[in-house]
């Protein structure tokens, strides 16, 4: 009987008599590729191409207008501050009698000062010690790969910083308050001035395409800035959603008087035309701006939480203006004055081992544990949303 250790002797003593080509001829499927070391595993898994995608999606690369809103201010200190003065109303001149002593009027005015502290957005990343020593490497090609991971984290650290500054400026915008998380579980609530009178539900959601009736709702909420501030709300902004509801409204679908268009929808210069200040009713400007041309803006700019991980598309998206909800404001400069702004103030920055400097605006640094003997890339600025008149925005819920 033979075993299978007889078996196996047999054919080392064959394979041991054999000639390296008759080796190859007898078993062609054990030779593996020519020049191949079979202990690298490098080079037994060629790479075809390296994909590096890009840090934000196209859903994210949608311009955020919020800075156009309520744009960086520079301001040198932690803490600001601003006084406002206000006159009363003055009403009318006054009769005198004739040789009667001229009456006194003395007008009233009242100061306002406001003080906000400016909020530390500062975070840091480890670099690792691998990156760092080929960052330092003798090899030029080395650095240069190590410089790109270097700059991806930076790019990150930077995003982060901008969005959660656009995070504040819709949260002030839209009159929700911003909760500020500490280390420690330790947190504090900011709330802006908004005026509660400013925040206002649809009647009828609309999304009830047939009941709805969204242009009654926005020259409603044109006025209730006018009964406030002197002007009609001009600028209306929304997300895509909020404004194919609009648009497919029967109200909206019913001021429509041209036939011959290939579509029955109106478009956006037509609703705007419907509205306090629009060119159809050209009493509303009354030649001194009470009310300016509307525009709408429509906007899906948002971002991904870092809760989403690795998804790309729509569902992972966050939006500053959500679905069912309009934002309106007159035009950002009122007066002279900027309706909202963002102060940007000065961050602390390493010049040696115990030395700092202050430095207006967003900064970035490397800085050195000395006792991990570990690098992190560091990333800051000091920000504050500040609504500068509450009385020129409002938010109407629309479901």
């Amino acid at each position: 009987m033979t075993t299978t250790a007889d078996t196996m002797d047999l054919l080392l003593g064959q394979i041991s008599d054999m000639t390296y080509e008759e080796f190859r001829a007898a078993f062609p499927t054990m030779r593996g590729a020519e020049d191949i070391n079979v202990f690298d595993v490098y080079q037994q898994a060629a790479i075809t191409d390296l994909v590096r995608r890009n840090l934000l999606t196209v859903l994210e690369t949608i311009p955020a207008f919020g800075d156009q809103i309520a744009p960086l201010v520079p301001c040198y200190d932690r803490t600001i501050k601003r006084e406002i003065a206000e006159v009363a109303a003055f009403g009318f001149g006054q009769f005198r009698a004739p040789d009667a002593t001229p009456k006194i009027y003395v007008p009233k005015m009242a100061f306002t000062q406001e003080v906000s502290d400016l909020l530390l957005i500062d975070e840091m990343t480890p670099i690792r010690e691998d990156l760092w020593l080929r960052m330092t490497s003798p090899t030029s090609s080395i650095r240069a790969r190590a410089g790109v991971d270097l700059v991806t984290q930076g790019r990150i650290l930077q995003l982060r910083a901008e969005i959660l500054t656009e995070i504040m400026r819709w949260n002030m915008l839209l009159g929700n308050t911003q909760t500020i998380q500490y280390d420690g579980n330790n947190t504090a609530t900011i709330t802006w001035p908004y005026m509660s009178s400013h925040k206002v539900t649809a009647s009828i959601p609309w999304s009830d395409r047939v009941n709805s009736t969204p242009i009654d709702d926005l020259r409603s909420m044109q006025q209730v800035i006018a009964d406030t501030i002197g002007v009609y709300a001009s600028r209306i902004h929304m997300n895509s959603i909020t404004f194919s509801r609009l648009q497919r409204s029967n109200q909206a679908r019913g001021y429509l008087t041209q036939t011959d268009r290939n579509v029955f929808l109106p478009t956006a210069a037509d609703i705007e035309t419907l509205l306090w200040g629009g060119t159809g009713t050209p009493t509303d400007d009354q030649g001194v701006g009470v009310a300016p041309t509307p525009r709408i803006i429509v906007s899906d700019a948002g971002y991904r939480a870092d809760t989403q991980g690795y998804a790309r598309g729509m569902t992972a998206m966050t939006k500053y203006l959500p679905n069912g909800t309009v934002m309106l404001s007159t035009e950002y400069v009122h007066q002279g004055e900027r309706i909202a702004d963002v102060a940007d103030g000065v961050v602390a920055l390493s010049t040696s081992f115990n030395e700092l400097k202050f430095v207006q605006g967003p900064q970035s640094e490397v800085v050195i544990d000395h006792g991990a003997k570990t690098h992190f890339f560091r990333q800051a600025c000091a920000r504050f949303p500040r609504l500068r008149r509450p009385e020129a925005v409002s938010v109407l819920t629309t479901g």
